[in-house]
């Protein structure tokens, strides 16, 4: 098709590109900077806690684990992914683990649906309000269905990056680690 119709090709091309710049890239990046942000600056354990009692009986995942889940459910893919890698490379989640997350946790992200989907692709809020309960549901009745498949193991729990340390220069590195990864 790029030999035949080079120019219509070219075209398709930089529409598509001018559309993933102004519908996807707007949606996605704040995700990613703020999950990475979220983990390192040691939010990670505070959600834990709060999430301990739910993510366990419902779920039967770790604490940690439901940071992972909840990630891909309010930043989407492939934050949710991303935040699995890092979780599980930081030693924070086991294998077994990380491997029943990675099965509940890629969804499509809620700016994603609402505002690319929705407005910018549908132009239908109404349809975009649907295709999102789905994308809640669908992960949510996976993760209770799944809860008894791979059992956790018990990790020793790792430090995190942080302890108390808020100085300009460490959250301008950080900032530039979430930035590049």
């Amino acid at each position: 098709m790029l030999i035949i119709f080079p120019k219509e090709a070219v075209h398709a091309a930089s529409r598509g590109l001018v559309l993933w710049y102004t519908a996807a890239f707007p949606s996605l990046f704040p995700f990613a900077v703020g999950t990475s942000l979220l983990i390192n600056l040691n939010f990670v354990s505070l959600i834990s806690k709060t999430a301990a009692p739910f993510s366990k009986k419902f779920l039967g995942i770790s604490p940690e684990g439901f940071f992972v889940f909840l990630s891909g459910i309010t930043s989407g893919y492939p934050i949710g992914i991303q935040t699995l890698t890092e979780m599980y490379s930081a030693g924070h989640i086991s294998k077994s683990e990380a491997v029943r997350l990675s099965a509940y946790c890629s969804n499509s992200g809620p700016l994603f649906i609402l505002g690319s989907v929705g407005t910018v692709m549908l132009a239908n809020p109404k349809a975009a309000l649907t295709i999102l309960s789905c994308h809640y549901a669908a992960p949510l009745i996976l993760g209770i269905v799944l809860r008894h498949t791979y059992p956790s193991k018990k990790i020793q729990p790792v430090k995190y990056l942080l302890k108390a340390k808020t100085s300009a220069k460490l959250c301008l590195f950080l900032l530039k680690k979430a930035v590049n990864q």
